[in-house]
C-alpha cells in the first residue's frame, strides 16, 4: 500500500506527514496479518485517499506536544472503519467497480465480504481498546452513526424525503467520520478543548460537501472514469437534484412520473431521468448549493488557531474540493511525482 493524497504543508512539517501516514499504512497492514483473506484485505485498502485519516494526523505537524503514535493509531481505526462500510456499500450497490478494480465481493462473495467489513471495524476498535473511555466511546459512537446513516438510506429507497433528511443522513453516514478525525487528531497533538469547536466544524463541513460532491457526480459521471452515470438513481437512491424537483410544485408532478417510471422500468427509465434533471436545470441548482457549503467549510477556518494548523486546513480543504469534483489534485497536492 502506498500512502494517500498530501496536502500542502511547509517544508517543515511535509517530512512528518509522510512518516505518519507510512506508519499508518504500516499499521493497518499489520491489523489484517494473520488473517486467511489477507491478501484480498491488503488489495481493498489500498489505493484509498486517506482523506479523514490525513486529518488525523495534520494537526499532530504543527504541535510540540503531540502525541504521534496515538495519532497513528486513530488514523488507522478511522481508515479501517472506513474501509469497513466501503466493503457494506458494495454489497448493498452490487457495485463492480471500486477505485478502478473490482470489489472485494468479486473475490469473496458477497458474503464474504459483509464479513470482511465487520473484520475490519473490529479490528479498527482493536486499536483503540486500550484509549481512554471518552476516546472509546466516540469511535463507537460514529461507528453508530455511519451504519445508522447507511440503513437510512437504504431505507428511503425511491422515498423522495425533505432535504433536511437528506442533509442529516450525509451528515450521519459520512461528516461524523471526518468530525471523529478532526476530534482524536486535536487530542492527540496535545491543543486543548477549548478550542476544538471551529476544528470539528470544519470538519463536519467538508465532510458534508465531499459527500454531495460525490453524489452530484452520480449524475455527471462517465464509464471512462470508472464510473457509470445515473448508479444511484437506478438503485432509487434519491439524491439533492431530485429532492429540489419533487420539492416545487411545478416540477413535481412531471418529475413524480419519471420517478414511477424510474422506479417501475428498467435502465432506460432512469437515464430519461437523469437527462431531466441535467435539462431543466435542477443539477446546476444541487452545484449551486454544494458550493456555499464549500464557502462555509472555508469560513469555518477564520476561527481555527493556531495559525499555523489553519494554513494546512485551507491545503486540505482545496485538496478535498478537488477530489469532490472529480479531479486529481495538482502535482504539489500528491504524496508522489
Amino acid at each position: 500500500m502506498t500512502p494517500g493524497c498530501m496536502v500542502p504543508v511547509p517544508s517543515s512539517a511535509a517530512s512528518d506527514l509522510v512518516r505518519l501516514l507510512a506508519a499508518v499504512e504500516h499499521t493497518m497492514e499489520e491489523s489484517v496479518a494473520g488473517i486467511v483473506i489477507q491478501p484480498v484485505l491488503k488489495r481493498h485498502l489500498s489505493g484509498g485517499k486517506r482523506l479523514r485519516g490525513t486529518l488525523v494526523l495534520l494537526p499532530s505537524t504543527v504541535s510540540s506536544r503531540a502525541d504521534c503514535t496515538a495519532a497513528v493509531g486513530f488514523a488507522a481505526a478511522i481508515e479501517l472503519i472506513h474501509a469497513g462500510t466501503l466493503c457494506h456499500d458494495d454489497v448493498v450497490d452490487r457495485s463492480d467497480r471500486r477505485r478502478g478494480r473490482p470489489p472485494l465481493g468479486v473475490s469473496v462473495g458477497e458474503h464474504g465480504a459483509a464479513l470482511a467489513g465487520l473484520l475490519l471495524m473490529w479490528r479498527a476498535f482493536r486499536l483503540v481498546a486500550d484509549q481512554p473511555d471518552d476516546v472509546r466511546t466516540a469511535v463507537a459512537r460514529t461507528a453508530s452513526q455511519v451504519a445508522a446513516g447507511q440503513a437510512e438510506e437504504m431505507c428511503d429507497c425511491w422515498i423522495p424525503v425533505s432535504v433536511e433528511r437528506y442533509v442529516a443522513r450525509l451528515e450521519a453516514k459520512t461528516s461524523s467520520l471526518f468530525e471523529l478525525a478532526a476530534l482524536l487528531g486535536w487530542r492527540a497533538a496535545g491543543f486543548g478543548r477549548e478550542s476544538m469547536t471551529p476544528v470539528l466544524k470544519f470538519a463536519n463541513d467538508v465532510g458534508l460537501a465531499f459527500q454531495l460532491a460525490d453524489d452530484l457526480r452520480d449524475l455527471t459521471g462517465t464509464a471512462d472514469a470508472g464510473r457509470v452515470p445515473g448508479q444511484d438513481l437506478r438503485e432509487g437512491v434519491l439524491t439533492l437534484p431530485v429532492l429540489l424537483a419533487m420539492a416545487d410544485s411545478k416540477a413535481r408532478p412531471n418529475v413524480a412520473a419519471a420517478l414511477r417510471a424510474a422506479h417501475e422500468g428498467g435502465h432506460e427509465d432512469a437515464e430519461r431521468l437523469r437527462t431531466m434533471l441535467i435539462r431543466d436545470g435542477w443539477l446546476e441548482r444541487a452545484e449551486a448549493i454544494l458550493q456555499r457549503y464549500w464557502s462555509v467549510a472555508e469560513l469555518d477556518l477564520d476561527a481555527v488557531e493556531p495559525p499555523a494548523l489553519r494554513e494546512i486546513l485551507r491545503g486540505y480543504l482545496e485538496t478535498v474540493r478537488g477530489l469532490g469534483i472529480g479531479e486529481r489534485p495538482p502535482a504539489r497536492l500528491q504524496h508522489f511525482a
